[in-house]
């Protein structure tokens, strides 16, 4: 057996391949009763390589000075350069932080409002799903989240403007809006991607037959 997250993954043309849950441990990841976020604080999470997009997303974010930005994640070895660009680019509302370990990763998610990820098609980016089931609004550009998560968290372009845009979007919904959104989005990790979906349908698949 192979299997695979990604409805583009490369693995998935093989006659044996399967598609499987991304496996999110709901019960570490999740909101924290009678808390909520900062409104208009954004998190971009992750290592900071060109495939995420971190330029494109300070160019975008850039334009809005209103909102508090935070963004978590080291450079890759070698890429200095590339980071200290990053950091020269980047407004002064927006604050650079090193990377984290998984176990710190749900109160980063929870404490923003929404989560910024710009990877491309190709992977489904577990980090979107940890910030889904803690409560946080998720906005994507990585068509493989199309009809998983509401239509108002897919990124319409992939433009600074695009961005822009789709973040105004999501902050101009009503509160009954977004809990309703965070509702949905953390149903769709509970039934689609946790961990305990992952292992019924691996022990489905590993099951001794007769």
């Amino acid at each position: 057996r192979v299997f695979y997250t990604s409805p583009f993954a490369c693995t998935r043309i093989f006659q044996h391949a399967l598609p499987m849950p991304v496996g999110i441990d709901t019960e570490v990841f999740k909101s924290v009763a009678g808390e909520t976020a900062k409104e208009k604080s954004l998190l971009f999470f992750g290592r900071l390589s060109p495939v995420k997009r971190p330029e494109l997303f300070i160019r975008a974010v850039n334009m809005l000075p209103e909102y508090t930005v935070d963004i978590f994640g080291d450079v890759q070895n070698g890429s200095a350069e590339y980071g200290a660009e990053l950091r020269k680019s980047a407004g002064k509302h927006i604050q650079f932080h090193d990377a984290v370990t998984n176990r710190e990763a749900p109160q980063i998610y929870f404490a923003h409002e929404i989560y910024v990820n710009l990877t491309p098609e190709g992977s489904m980016d577990k980090t979107v799903l940890e910030a889904a089931s803690c409560g946080s609004l998720v906005l994507v550009t990585n068509t493989s989240f199309r009809g998983m998560v509401p239509n108002v968290c897919i990124l319409p372009g992939n433009t600074e403007t695009d961005i822009k845009a789709g973040i105004e979007r999501l902050s101009a919904l009503t509160e009954g809006e977004k809990n309703e959104c965070r509702i949905v989005l953390q149903k769709m990790v509970r039934e689609q991607h946790s961990l305990t979906k992952l292992v019924e349908l691996l022990k489905e698949q590993f099951r001794p037959t007769a």
